[in-house]
């Protein structure tokens, strides 16, 4: 097996002298800046010659695309945005263009939102060109909801045209043989289904459609799955399902086109394996490769690094740290990352994209106490060469270890998350239990969060938990979840904290509960449904009435929005609402209280909070608040953060002390 070379090279200048300015660090106690000042750099990109990589920039809330000169690091040109806009993944679609659709920020809480915009441009910066605005795209909106068109495949054999996927409303779909240089396209076929994610072959051919649509008879969306055999076929559908029913979902044609990847979960009819199989469209038969054995989904998969023939040859999980399993360990890429990954003990290695010959690699590495860097990697040379850091002011070494941990619940019920504590301190401390967001499909994972960081830094341990209804364990995990908000899933919260306490790790008479968008809910809950567990929340752009989601929240715009209040937070019940909202119950409080929200927020609007305002002054009960206007769903300036988490400090030592 042959060496592989360390070596370092340094990046743009302004990073230098940035790295020089942040490097007098306080040694007990990080400035907050440290931790929540935006990263210069979003996320980099290779050009398919290898010649340059993309840069998403952000500075003073602006964001820009830079290009580097991949051997001199010199800078080669930018694209501003629009103000309000950030960048969405760049595709280089040849070896000296690219092209990128902008999003739209909708707050740091919320998946950004991309317009129905395309734009392209050379690596100089120029032949600058909006492909597609906002007047050419025939994508109908309600409520503020836009329709994307992004890039399928970028045919990398054609200087000239990209495959492209463009929606035009409903969530149905064509596809366009797209020019990069003009924007003239030419519609290959129409997508079934809505939503759907399209798989081609290795011919370019569309083959699978994978979405939703509506089943009359049932009144209900179901999952579907499409098939068609070659170019000159009609799309059949090959599989129906509820949406809470475990299928098959195509990942990758074999290297001859003949047979396909497909992941099925445990629990799909006629499955009781959960791994990858290899499917045979002719006679629907099913070959294990690789079974799953562990708790938990498969995050992604891992692709062969031939750009023409890319074939999955692994998966990532995450079973508390990040772990790839091949399903052929003596695959040469699969030993590749072996290799990689022993240079970066302690942390996991990510390789983003490849050169057009496969020979040239972006390889992130990150860990619990590091934001992040980028190497360069030389499959010929055998060579890795040290690019950037997402955060270079971050010190790994200050930072502390993010501990995985499990207990049972209740009802036995298998719960996991992870427990952060500060360094030197491992029992009777004072705690904040981190509530994540979503609620349903999203879930914590092994990664630097300078929250957490943040509070560990002030000492205290953090508590952050995967409760039923988060993503990664299941579909049963998720679904068997709906209309258990605040009930079993806060009562997985209540647990985790008493198991803590059980295991010595948290004060008992200091621990507060915290969290953003459902955290906030579940904060404002918990303490009104365990008023002597708690001494103080922090409900931060939180659901505290569940009527006004049904109400005046953006999600109710749509018929997917409207079935998901309905099924998961079941809006449309008056007793319901009224049982499982924290407003209705303030009369129980007795933690001391700090509302954080934005005035812009149309995901969880502003009024969640100035109800819940209103009632405590009629109570004469106290609160603190932080609420900014021209904020929306998380707080985006990094003055309003810096403030953010400046409060929080202080109100938790007033209220658990450090």
């Amino acid at each position: 097996m042959s060496k592989i070379v360390l070596k370092n090279i340094t990046i743009f200048m302004y990073i230098s002298v940035m790295i020089l300015m942040c490097s007098n660090v306080k040694a007990e106690e990080i400035p907050v800046e440290k931790f929540f000042k935006q990263a210069d750099i979003e996320s980099v990109t290779i050009s398919p010659g290898g010649d340059y990589y993309a840069a998403t920039i952000e500075k003073e809330g602006k964001f820009r695309l830079a290009v580097i000169s991949l051997k001199t690091n010199k800078l080669l040109s930018v694209v501003s945005l629009r103000n309000g806009q950030s960048v969405s993944d760049v595709e280089w679609v040849n070896k000296q263009r690219y092209m990128f659709s902008p999003r739209i920020k909708v707050g740091r809480l919320s998946v950004p939102v991309q317009t129905n915009e395309l734009f392209a441009a050379n690596f100089d910066g120029t032949k600058q060109k909006t492909l597609v605005g906002s007047k050419d795209n025939s994508s109908s909106s309600s409520g503020g909801v836009n329709y994307p068109i992004f890039i399928i495949d970028n045919l990398i054999n054609n200087k000239k045209y990209a495959l492209v996927q463009q929606f035009r409303g409903n969530g149905l779909s064509d596809l366009f043989r797209f020019n990069v240089f003009s924007g003239k396209k030419y519609k290959v076929i129409s997508v079934p289904g809505r939503y759907s994610k399209v798989i081609v072959d290795h011919n370019k051919i569309p083959r699978f459609a994978v979405g939703t649509e509506l089943n009359i008879q049932k009144k209900e969306d179901v999952k579907v799955v499409y098939y068609r055999e070659n170019n000159h076929s009609e799309w059949a559908k090959i599989q129906e399902l509820k949406e809470e029913e475990a299928g098959m979902v195509p990942l990758g044609f074999t290297k001859d086109n003949k047979k396909v990847y497909v992941h099925i979960s445990a629990g799909a009819k006629n499955i009781n394996t959960n791994g990858i199989f290899l499917y045979d469209p002719k006679n629907q038969s099913l070959d294990l490769v690789w079974e799953n054995k562990s708790n938990v989904d498969i995050t992604s998969v891992i692709y062969d690094k031939d750009m023409n023939k890319r074939v999955p040859i692994g998966v990532r999980l995450d079973d508390g740290k990040p772990v790839y399993y091949f399903f052929d360990e003596n695959h040469p890429l699969a030993k590749k990352y072996r290799q990689i990954q022993n240079l970066f003990k302690g942390e996991f290695i990510s390789i983003r994209n490849y050169t057009n010959d496969g020979n040239i690699a972006l390889v992130n590495v990150y860990s619990d106490k590091d934001p992040g860097k980028v190497y360069k990697f030389d499959f010929k040379t055998n060579k890795i060469t040290y690019l950037l850091s997402y955060r270079p002011w971050i010190d790994p070494k200050k930072m502390v270890d993010m501990e995985p941990i499990h207990f049972k619940a209740r009802d036995g019920l298998d719960i996991y998350g992870y427990l952060l504590r500060p360094k030197g301190k491992k029992k009777n401390l004072p705690m904040v239990l981190n509530v994540h967001g979503g609620p349903y499909g999203i879930r914590d994972y092994w990664e630097f969060r300078g929250e957490d960081q943040f509070l560990a830094n002030r000492g205290y341990a953090v508590l952050k938990v995967n409760y039923r209804g988060s993503g990664g364990y299941g579909l049963n995990f998720v679904y068997q979840a709906y209309k258990q908000v605040g009930a079993a899933m806060q009562d997985d919260l209540t647990d985790a904290t008493l198991w803590a306490i059980k295991q010595g790790i948290a004060d008992k008479n200091r621990i507060c509960i915290y969290g953003a968008s459902y955290g906030g809910y579940a904060s404002l809950m918990g303490v009104v449904k365990e008023p002597d567990l708690y001494k103080c929340a922090i409900p931060y752009a939180g659901v505290y009435d569940i009527d006004i989601q049904r109400t005046k929240s953006d999600t109710r715009y749509t018929e997917q929005g409207k079935r998901f209040l309905k099924n998961a937070w079941n809006a449309y019940d008056e007793k319901f609402v009224k049982a499982r909202s924290p407003y209705y119950h303030l009369d129980k409080l007795k933690a001391a209280l700090f509302f954080v929200h934005g005035e812009d927020d149309f995901r969880v609007p502003i009024e969640n909070y100035e109800e819940v305002s209103k009632k405590l002054d009629k109570m004469n009960y106290p609160y603190e608040h932080l609420i900014k206007d021209k904020e929306p769903h998380g707080f985006y300036l990094e003055k309003n953060n810096y403030e953010l988490y400046n409060r929080m400090a202080k109100f938790l030592k007033k209220n658990i002390g450090n």
